[in-house]
């Protein structure tokens, strides 16, 4: 969380070596994952370890615990308003256990590739120009009108 993105643990399934895997950005600026960036670590998994519940666990039992050791004034940016960090705050709090802040065993690394499918297009591969400030305002506002 020193970037304000965080990565949450999961498991998952690949397939033809690539996953979805969501990402959350506590900060209330845009943020670049550059290409080739290890955003995390990945471990196989024993099937035999994984067990589907059929009853649910109280997710605020499970929780608690883990909340207490929890320092969450680093997981909040300086730049969100008094609301947007009372938000995170409580968002941050009822799932701790969604987040790791560092990994245990840092020996089993696998680099993990990301693929953007283009589909029958090919990527474009070309240095950024330079712009003004007042060009990078004008471009900012229309991609947000855009999203």
């Amino acid at each position: 969380m020193r970037q304000e993105v965080a990565i949450p643990s999961t498991i998952m399934t690949l397939l033809k070596k690539s996953g979805e895997l969501w990402v959350a950005n506590g900060h209330n600026q845009h943020r670049c994952i550059p290409k080739n960036m290890r955003i995390g670590y990945a471990e196989l998994v024993n099937p035999t370890c994984v067990n589907n519940l059929s009853e649910p666990l109280s997710h605020k039992d499970v929780t608690e615990e883990r909340a207490s050791f929890i320092d969450y004034a680093l997981m909040l940016a300086p730049t969100l308003n008094e609301e947007q960090q009372t938000k995170l705050l409580d968002l941050l709090k009822k799932f701790p256990d969604a987040f790791e802040e560092s990994h245990k065993d840092n020996r089993r690394r696998i680099n993990v590739k990301h693929k953007i499918e283009t589909g029958d297009y090919l990527p474009i591969s070309q240095r950024p120009y330079r712009i003004s400030p007042a060009e990078r305002r004008i471009i900012h506002d229309e991609v947000e009108k855009m999203i």
